[in-house]
């Protein structure tokens, strides 16, 4: 079948798909993005040509000005001695520095304006350009067919058959196009949920007065005893990961995160009232702010645990901190890319956190490598982003898709992006104080629901700080390739970088849609080290202080 819808798309074609090779007048011929198609989704069935007058917006993605300056500053950054060393840009300076210069970003606008499409704004990073148009539209502006595929889980999706076209003149500056096809969603990295009862076997709601009693103001100290969450004999409290996690002492000389803000990463919505009634529990009164991005979740919003967790393992082990959440939709195409681009140029929030993460072999190259200049302007600005490894062990893709289960070695993204730092997972069964008593989470043994992700990217080279004699794994030469297109065998990208509690079998004490629930993965374990890093910070010395 797919061989079939293939031959059926090639030999009768789209109306208005471009056949020729050029561009509007003036432009020049077009030339292929090579390398940048996204991988057709296993067990897919091509339905047909796409529906001409359905409409979508896609993102034109462009280079920083100058790449291999951006390359030597970063790596200056992070050089001891180096007259960079961690002065890092200023609020507003990373357009000015190594955004794409005027010229570029106008050509470009100015040719996507010929095509008829229309041109949105222009991100403040310059990166970005939305365009809007038919199926029809986006088919002739790009010279690429795109089809309708069913997927294996029943979902119709569209799908670019090929790289897409731009004028030879600008190939130099466009990085890719992200959203000519919209099959791949992000998963959170989320297990459990059931729920348990604590011993006493009482559930605490909202409106229990062990959930609204006073606590110290303040927050010179970590999280306050919570009585509704003890004699749980399955799960841990925000004063147990406190504890076996070394924030203790941080709270002692005052550490709690205060003047920082930690921006978290979300595809989904969440209660108020759930974070509210965990914060009165523990005593805290961290303060949680939105924004929306391309309109927020909207109909793609599940109602899961994962913001909620989210934000609370921050509230409850970062007191004094303030919470930025971002909102995007997971549409499959550029909502992802959207939302992590808002919260760099923002640049709020100095520490960023996201669970939600695909499996790297699933995505186009557009999309890792967009997101891979973006985040090492956040490193440029000095932001620290954590991401979940994933919960599927090595084989990232296992469920990336329902119903169809890949079990090749595979990484998730964006943990495995070289500006990222990947948090892997971990059995917690037991502690003493800034002492935990950890194990590998892994299938089977006494790990419950999963495992935690890491492995060798299959894009990214392994970072000069990765590139350690002797620190590196039994093997670690395999065909990773930055930028795309290159070949031969490189040191990889390896994940994780860091782990914590991740099994759901001794999960976290979530309040969600009204009562404590258990959840694991590890969406648990990057929000913890997101708030260790916003404690830590607090109080640090800039570089010329």
């Amino acid at each position: 079948m797919l061989a079939a819808g293939l031959a059926l798309v090639g030999t009768c074609g789209a109306p208005g798909v471009a056949s020729a090779g050029t561009g509007p007048a003036g432009t020049g011929p077009l030339t292929p993005l090579a390398g940048h198609a996204a991988p057709f989704p296993v067990g897919a069935v091509v339905l047909g040509p796409s529906v001409a007058s359905a409409r979508a917006t896609v993102d034109v993605v462009l280079r920083p000005r100058d790449t291999s300056a951006l390359d030597r500053f970063t790596r200056g950054l992070s050089t001891p001695g180096s007259p960079s060393y961690h002065r890092y840009l200023d609020a507003g300076q990373l357009d000015a520095m190594f955004g794409p210069t005027q010229g570029t970003v106008q050509a470009t606008r100015d040719w996507l304006a010929s095509t008829g499409l229309d041109v949105g704004r222009t991100s403040p990073d310059g990166l970005l350009i939305p365009v809007s148009g038919t199926a029809s539209q986006l088919e002739a502006a790009f010279a690429v067919p795109l089809v309708q595929a069913r997927l294996a889980d029943g979902r119709t999706v569209r799908l670019a058959i090929r790289e897409a076209k731009v004028p030879a003149s600008l190939v130099p500056m466009i990085q890719g196009v992200v959203g000519l096809s919209d099959q791949a969603v992000a998963r959170p990295h989320l297990t459990g949920g059931t729920g348990v009862l604590p011993a006493a076997g009482t559930h605490a709601t909202a409106a229990d007065p062990a959930a609204t009693s006073p606590r110290t103001a303040g927050h010179t100290v970590g999280p306050q005893a919570c009585p509704a969450v003890t004699g749980y004999t399955n799960a841990w409290n925000a004063q147990d990961l406190a504890s076996a996690y070394g924030f203790t002492p941080l709270y002692a000389g005052g550490r709690t995160g205060a003047g920082q803000t930690v921006g978290i990463f979300e595809l989904d919505t969440y209660d108020p009232a759930d974070i509210a009634a965990y914060q009165a529990c523990y005593g805290t009164s961290v303060p949680v702010t939105d924004t929306l991005v391309d309109g927020g979740a909207g109909a793609n919003a599940q109602g899961s645990a994962e913001a909620p967790l989210d934000i609370e393992v921050v509230a409850g082990l970062a007191p004094g901190a303030s919470v930025h959440v971002y909102t995007g939709p997971n549409d499959g195409a550029n909502g992802a890319l959207d939302t992590y681009d808002q919260m760099v140029t923002d640049d709020s929030a100095k520490v960023i956190t996201t669970s939600w993460g695909e499996c790297e072999q699933a995505m186009g190259t557009d999309a890792q490598q967009a997101e891979a200049t973006l985040f090492q302007l956040a490193y440029a600005q000095g932001q620290t982003v954590l991401a979940a490894a994933g919960d599927s062990g090595s084989t990232d893709c296992l469920y990336a898709q329902p119903g169809v289960f890949q079990t090749q070695a595979a990484v998730d993204d964006p943990a495995a992006q070289p500006y990222v730092t990947g948090v892997g997972g971990t059995v917690l069964s037991a502690y003493s104080p800034n002492a935990p008593v950890e194990s590998a989470w892994g299938f089977g043994g006494g790990s419950t629901g999963g495992a935690g992700g890491g492995g060798n990217s299959g894009t990214f080279e392994a970072a000069a700080w990765q590139q350690v004699p002797g620190a590196q794994s039994a093997a670690t030469s395999y065909h990773c390739a930055s930028p795309p297109g290159t070949a031969g065998t490189h040191q990889c990208r390896e994940v994780p970088d860091v782990s914590a509690t991740a099994d759901q079998g001794h999960g976290d004490l979530v309040f969600y849609r009204g009562g404590w629930t258990v959840e694991g993965g590890t969406s648990m374990s990057a929000p913890l080290w997101a708030a260790l890093v916003a404690d830590a910070e607090q109080g640090c010395a800039a570089p010329d202080e």
